[in-house]
């Protein structure tokens, strides 16, 4: 008689019972049997086979690992398990500074409330059909990193203006190296600087941006700009470009005024001055000579922010 291991004769094994501790991985076992009985007929048969899968002993274990590994405040964190010898159906316990903050099958766990210096760990239970030694595995410790996000501050210097106005949206923070960005650009001289102007059409809600340079953490705040359409534009009916500091110059008068042209004739019909700008004043003057004091002529044509269009005429008393 003999035992086979992977049908090779195992040495020493010729009895009736065969035990080991030492066999790993996979293998095959059957018995030999050899007769020297006269009428044996055949004189060695082979038993069946038995397949054996061996299933080592072992220690789990657990790892853990944090993405990313570094966070601005308020972002979120997630902290993943990875199990050795953990079996089918671990059990993990998630433990923040000490304190359980997640259990069951998961193997990941996520925060955006975790704060600077936090430790987190893993304890898992195992299933693993072999265990040498304790089923309960303790996982590295993870120290937290958390940047605090830079401060936002956006006010603006009036918030309701009339159509046409503008005004000064300002920005703060209390990092030492940011980058601004404003939202929306439409309507703003500069949408990366601290401070710009806006002069938006309708009610706007802008958005303020700021970015840490160092760290790449960001803050964010919102300032909003009421916008009316009152409109009213007007031309005095006389003035004096005497010098005296009084009435020297003619100006279109107004809020609201999306453009204007405005265009001056004298009784005899030539014009004597034009403009399409609210800073621009008529001093009395054509051709770099005074005009006779007198009655003149103007025609007044503009437009509203609301898209619709309007014209006057009248007349102006010139004294000097």
């Amino acid at each position: 008689m003999q035992w086979l291991l992977n049908n090779a004769p195992i040495p020493g094994q010729t009895g009736l019972n065969y035990s080991s501790s030492t066999l790993t991985g996979t293998a095959t076992i059957s018995f030999q049997v050899n007769s020297t009985a006269a009428c044996a007929n055949p004189t060695q048969v082979i038993s069946n086979i038995i397949n054996l899968n061996i299933t080592p002993n072992a220690t789990p274990s657990v790892l853990i690992v944090s993405a990313p590994d570094k966070v601005c405040n308020g972002q979120p964190i997630t902290v993943t398990a990875t199990p050795l010898f953990g079996g089918t159906s671990p059990n993990f316990i998630f433990r923040l500074n000490g304190v359980t903050v997640q259990q069951g099958d998961s193997n990941t766990f996520s925060s955006d409330l975790l704060s600077d210096g936090d430790l987190i760990y893993v304890i898992m239970n195992s299933n693993y059909t072999c265990i040498s030694g304790s089923n309960t595995a303790s996982s590295n410790v993870i120290t937290i990193e958390v940047t605090e996000a830079p401060t936002a501050d956006a006010t603006v210097s009036q918030d309701t203006i009339i159509n046409g106005q503008s005004t000064v949206l300002i920005g703060a923070t209390n990092s030492t190296n940011a980058l601004y960005l404003w939202e929306p650009a439409t309507n703003l001289v500069c949408d990366i600087c601290q401070t710009t102007n806006a002069n938006p059409e309708i009610s706007t809600s802008y958005l303020l941006t700021v970015t840490d340079i160092g760290s790449g953490c960001i803050g964010i705040d919102t300032v909003s700009v009421f916008v009316t359409n009152e409109f009213n534009i007007f031309i005095p009916t006389a003035f004096s470009p005497n010098l005296d500091g009084i009435n020297d110059d003619l100006y279109v008068r107004g809020t609201g005024i999306k453009s204007f042209t405005l265009e001056i004739f004298d009784r005899w019909g030539m014009k004597v001055f034009s403009t399409s700008e609210q800073k621009e004043g008529w001093n009395g003057m054509h051709k770099d000579k005074p005009v006779v004091a007198g009655i003149y002529t103007y025609y007044l044509k503009y437009e509203k922010y609301d898209g619709t269009y309007g014209e006057e005429k009248g007349n102006i008393t010139l004294s000097r």
